[in-house]
């Protein structure tokens, strides 16, 4: 005994408006949902080294360029003064995060003597660098 089937497929042109919708959506979907990180203005050439996971606290950027200058916050500071812009930070909140990002030309010492002027001040830091080429 042979059964009939009613269902038949339609043969008509295929439509793509539906398939682009869902593109779409996704799309803008995937947009809201991601992060932009913004950078600093500031132009330097980090040093490679190892690389980790980042802090899940709270961060502030601090930039030493090629040519000495010392960014904190996107404000231009000195040794002298970097301490008090560092103890203002620490008094907002606990565990909180500097990231030092130094020029590959900034002398060692240099880096240094802000990594323990952070440190003294209360902070965690962590020192930036690009992926290496190993």
């Amino acid at each position: 005994m042979k059964v009939q089937s009613s269902v038949r497929l339609l043969d008509g042109p295929f439509s793509l408006a539906p398939l682009i919708d869902v593109v779409l959506l996704l799309l803008i979907f995937f947009l809201l949902s991601s992060t932009f990180v913004m950078q600093p203005g500031v132009r330097i050439d980090l040093p490679t080294g190892l690389t980790g996971l980042g802090s899940p606290h709270a961060r502030r950027v601090l930039t030493i360029t090629s040519a000495g200058e010392i960014y904190f916050d996107e404000q231009v500071t000195d040794l002298g003064a970097l301490p008090a812009s560092l103890e203002a930070f620490a008094r907002k909140a606990v565990d909180q995060t500097v990231v030092i990002k130094a020029d590959v030309r900034v002398p060692h010492g240099t880096v240094m003597e802000v990594l323990r002027r952070v440190l003294a001040s209360g902070l965690d830091a962590v020192v930036a660098s690009r992926e290496g080429e190993d």
